[in-house]
C-alpha cells in the first residue's frame, strides 16, 4: 500500500502502540497527525525543551519510548534528551533536517543511537529500529534526523518489523547463589531499573525469598510498595552498615548515591548494562534484564529466613513514628493522604525532592517522577504533562517551589489548553509574582492555603473536582 512518508513515520508509531505524541512537527507530519482520525494525540507544548520533558513524563509512566517533534534547533532539545539518559528513559525525539543538522553532534554523547533518514524507502525500517532500540537493554533517547523529501515522497510500507534482541549474556548465576546463600543479612537496593509493573512484581517475591529489606535509590522511589512491610526507604549509613551482602538491582550507583553512604559491603550488581556495572570493590555483577535475571534467581535461591531483619525494622518504623515532623515533612505526608497511594507525584530537584521520596506514599510501580540525574529546573510540569497524558484516569500531581515552578509556569497553557487535571503545588509563593492570577489567566482554578486544615480542604476540593488547579502554600503553615 502507497504512503507517504510522513504518514509512514504515523503508522510505524501506531503499529509500536504509541497514541500520544509531543512538541511541534514539520508541516508534512502534522498533516499526517490530523490525516490519522484521532488514533494517536498530538500535544503541542508551549516550549520544545518541555516536549522532550512531556515525553521522558509518558515513557517513564508507559516503559514504552516516549516520542517528541521538533523543528527548531537541535540545542533545545538538549536538556530534555540529557536528562533523559542521566535516568534512563527511552526517548525517540524526530527532528527535520536542516541547516543545523551538522550541530546535531553535540547530541552524541547523550543519545544511544542517532538515526539519519534520507530516502522514503528507508523511513519505515528506521523508524522501527529506532524505536526497538529506544527500548531494548538500557532504555536511552535515540534522536532521528528526517529528510524533508523523505517526508513527501510516497514509498510501500509493508516490510515486516525487525526487532532488536535484549543481550542477557554474562551471567555469573553460581557466584551469585553463593553469595546469597552465605549471607546472614542481605539488603536488595532498588533503582530506576526496576521500574515496570512485571519487574516490580518480581522485586517483591525476591525480597520474600530473602526475607531482605528493600531500601530505594532517588530514582528507586515507587518501584517496592511503601506498606509492604520490608520497604526501608532512601538508602543510608545505617542499613548499609547492618547488612553483610547488597543486591543492587538496576541501579548505576550515581556519584550521589555512592557519596551518601559510606563503607559498603560486598555488592551483587544486576544491570543491563556495563555503563554502571563494576564500579564498585567487591563488586559481582550479573549483566541482563532485571526482570529476567530476577526470574532466574526466584527459581535457583533457597528460601531464606532473617528474623532479626524482621525484627529491626518494625523497630526502625516504631522510631519512625516517633520522630518529630518539620514542616516540610508535614506538608508531604498530608499531600500523600490527600492524593492517595496510587498518584502519581512530580517533582523538581531541590530540597523538597528527598523529602519527598521520605513521606509519600507509593503501592503502584513507577508513580514518582523526578529528574535526578542533571537536575532540570523545568522538568516537573512538563513531566507531569507527559504523566497525565500516558494515565489520563489517575491524579497526577506536580510539587514544587516557586523559583522552579516559574520556568515552567508556560506550560499552564498547554494544561488549559488539553484539559490536563493536573494539581500544581507551589510551596512558598510568597505575595509576588501572584500565581494565583497567572493560574486565573490560563482559567485554572487556584487558591491559596496559609494554615493547615485551609490546606487539606482546598487540597481535597480541588481533587474533586477532577479539573487542573494550583495551590499555593507557605511552609509556616505546617508549624505546630
Amino acid at each position: 500500500m502507497l504512503y507517504t512518508g510522513a504518514e509512514v513515520l504515523i503508522e510505524t508509531l501506531l503499529e509500536r502502540g504509541t497514541d500520544t505524541v509531543f512538541g511541534a512537527p514539520c508541516a508534512a507530519v502534522a498533516d499526517a497527525l490530523s490525516r490519522s482520525r484521532g488514533r494517536i494525540t498530538h500535544v503541542q507544548t508551549v516550549s520544545r525543551r518541555a516536549a522532550v520533558f512531556a515525553a521522558d513524563g509518558y515513557a517513564r509512566m508507559t516503559n514504552e519510548p516516549g516520542v517528541c517533534f521538533s523543528k527548531g534547533s537541535v540545542y533545545d532539545l538538549v536538556p530534555g534528551i540529557a536528562a533523559a539518559y542521566a535516568d534512563s528513559s527511552p526517548l525517540v525525539c524526530i527532528a527535520e533536517s536542516g541547516e543545523d543538522s551538522e550541530y546535531s553532534d553535540i547530541l552524541l554523547p547523550i543519545v544511544k543511537k542517532r538515526v539519519n533518514i534520507q530516502g522514503s524507502d528507508d523511513l519505515q525500517k528506521a523508524m522501527r529500529n529506532a524505536l526497538a532500540h529506544a527500548a531494548a537493554d538500557r532504555p536511552l533517547p535515540v534522536f532521528v534526523s528526517v529528510s524533508p523529501e523523505s517526508l513527501d515522497k510516497t514509498v510501500n510500507a509493508e516490510s515486516p518489523p525487525e526487532s532488536i534482541r535484549t543481550e542477557n549474556a554474562h551471567f555469573r548465576a553460581e557466584t551469585a547463589k553463593g553469595m546469597i546463600a552465605a549471607s546472614k543479612t542481605p539488603l536488595i537496593l532498588a533503582g530506576g531499573g526496576a521500574r515496570g509493573l512485571v519487574t516490580g512484581k518480581r522485586l517483591a517475591e525476591f525480597a520474600e525469598l530473602l526475607g531482605a529489606p528493600v531500601a530505594c535509590s532517588l530514582m528507586g522511589v515507587s518501584v517496592f510498595p511503601t506498606s509492604h512491610p520490608l520497604y526501608y526507604g532512601l538508602l543510608d549509613d545505617e542499613i548499609t552498615m547492618r547488612s553483610d551482602l547488597i543486591v543492587a538491582v538496576g541501579t548505576r550507583f550515581a556519584p550521589r548515591l555512592r557519596q551518601s553512604v559510606g563503607r559498603l559491603p560486598p555488592v551483587l550488581h544486576i544491570n543491563v548494562d556495563f555503563g554502571g556495572i563494576n564500579i564498585l570493590p567487591r563488586d559481582t555483577y550479573i549483566k541482563g534484564d532485571a526482570k529476567n535475571v530476577l526470574d532466574m534467581l526466584l527459581n535457583s535461591v533457597e528460601q531464606k529466613h532473617n528474623p532479626e531483619w524482621r525484627e529491626y525494622l518494625e523497630s526502625r518504623r516504631a522510631a519512625l513514628s516517633r520522630r518529630e515532623m518539620q514542616p516540610q515533612d508535614k506538608l508531604m505526608w498530608f499531600t500523600a493522604q490527600m492524593t492517595g497511594p496510587e498518584a502519581i507525584i512530580c517533582t523538581d530537584t531541590g530540597s523538597l525532592m528527598t523529602t519527598a521520596a521520605d513521606y509519600l506514599s507509593f503501592e503502584k510501580n513507577g508513580r514518582f517522577i523526578v529528574n535526578g540525574g542533571t537536575g532540570a529546573a523545568d522538568f516537573g510540569l512538563a513531566a507531569a504533562i507527559g504523566a497525565q497524558c500516558a494515565c489520563p484516569e489517575k491524579t497526577v500531581a506536580y510539587i514544587t517551589e516557586k523559583e522552579y515552578f516559574l520556568g515552567s509556569a508556560p506550560e499552564l497553557q498547554t494544561v488549559a489548553r488539553y484539559h490536563l487535571p493536573i494539581i500544581v503545588i507551589v510551596v512558598n509563593a510568597g505575595a509576588t509574582p501572584d500565581i494565583g492570577a497567572l493560574a486565573a489567566a490560563h482559567g485554572i482554578q487556584s487558591a491559596g492555603a496559609f494554615y493547615r486544615e485551609g490546606y487539606l480542604g482546598k487540597l481535597r476540593a480541588m481533587l474533586a473536582t477532577r479539573k487542573a488547579g494550583v495551590l499555593t502554600t507557605n511552609m509556616s503553615a505546617f508549624v505546630d
